[in-house]
């Protein structure tokens, strides 16, 4: 992939790791604009819905002990949008996963949001359980968790804490 598959495109360089995120160190926040952490995100749906999953996920982080977050893409179409040159595949989803973790206390959060056009919906109607997103992306997202208690927190549907539901 390179920045010129992108331009004229009518998708943005949708970053998973926020770049704003990155910020505690000039190195972090150059490398958060590497290619390899970017996938084609429609721009409406990178400033609106992701955007705010992202400050929720960030508000999370902010309250809890520690938090672990995976962000990936899924491909859920047999013959996907490709752009550029470089024919850079288009992710018809993306997903965010959570951790969060507050004294001896464990949640997970997920979410699955479609690669289209910016929604005024909640956060809430895109939650899903860990186990649907390791399902559909055949991956096994926390598999360092014990196998009793991962069975249990990915099976949960949690809808992740935002500053509009006020959950």
């Amino acid at each position: 992939a390179s920045n010129a598959d992108y331009r004229a495109s009518g998708f943005t360089r949708g970053h998973l790791v926020p770049a704003r995120d990155m910020a505690w160190s000039q190195d972090a926040l150059r490398d958060s604009f590497l290619l390899s952490n970017a996938a084609p995100q429609l721009l409406s749906l990178n400033s609106g819905l992701w955007l705010r999953i992202e400050n929720a996920v960030r508000s999370l982080a902010a309250h809890a002990d520690s938090v672990w977050v995976v962000t990936g893409t899924l491909f859920e179409s047999a013959a996907p949008e490709h752009i550029g040159v470089n024919h850079v595949a288009v992710p018809t989803h993306f997903f965010k996963a959570v951790l969060a973790i507050q004294e001896d206390r464990k949640v997970m959060y997920a979410a699955i949001v479609p690669n289209q056009a910016a929604t005024a919906r909640p956060i809430s109607d895109f939650a899903a359980s860990v186990d649907e997103i390791e399902r559909r992306a055949g991956l096994d997202l926390f598999a360092f968790l014990d196998d009793e208690e991962e069975q249990i927190l990915e099976s949960a549907r949690e809808i992740l804490p935002s500053r509009r539901t006020g959950r």
